[in-house]
């Protein structure tokens, strides 16, 4: 198979899952869209949950690397709760560029509670190493920095889909530091 046909069949279910939700995809429609046969599709992708996340890995790619730069940075940081509120931004900035797949994808998984195994894995992996290593920096136990970054992870999804998103960014973000500062504080008294 080409390169070619295989960025149509990713641009398809793209479209289909910006216009029409994750829900409406389907190997079928894909097809269609891409002008390519069914066989073709599942040539690269043997369910609609595999197709939906390479729809939806630059996404979760630049998360990783977000969170990845921050826990290389953690350690070594002179204000690790500036660095984690200052990580809180950067996957914000990134919510807003991914928009249409918060709306569709990562909204209708947080609500049914389901991810694909390999994305499962990857967020226990991403939180477990952050909240042990959160812990460990700025103390609390992992448990309570699991829920933390949980709380985190609503509050920026919750804004970057907000109806106020055309209002000063800035401003925003400050807020949005702001809050998240507060809600760390609140479960840990010696953040400082």
């Amino acid at each position: 198979m080409t390169k070619h046909r295989h960025d149509a069949i990713l641009d398809a279910a793209r479209d289909i899952v910006r216009e029409e939700g994750s829900n409406s995809l389907s190997i079928r429609k894909v097809a269609k869209r891409a002008g390519v046969s069914v066989g073709a599709v599942q040539y690269y992708y043997d369910s609609v949950a595999q197709l939906l996340d390479a729809v939806t890995d630059p996404w979760h790619d630049q998360l990783s690397a977000i969170v990845q730069v921050t826990m290389a940075d953690f350690p070594s940081v002179e204000s690790p709760r500036q660095r984690l509120l200052d990580m809180c931004v950067e996957i914000y900035r990134s919510a807003l560029d991914h928009e249409q797949l918060l709306r569709t994808r990562h909204l209708e998984t947080m609500r049914r509670r389901e991810l694909t195994p390999r994305r499962a894995d990857q967020a226990d992996g991403w939180s477990q190493r952050g909240a042990a290593l959160a812990a460990a920096r700025l103390g609390g136990s992992p448990a309570s920095w699991t829920r933390l970054f949980l709380a985190i992870e609503m509050l920026i999804v919750g804004f970057a889909l907000s109806d106020r998103i055309d209002e000063d960014q800035e401003a925003l973000e400050a807020f949005l530091r702001d809050a998240i500062d507060g809600m760390a504080r609140g479960v840990f008294s010696n953040l400082d």
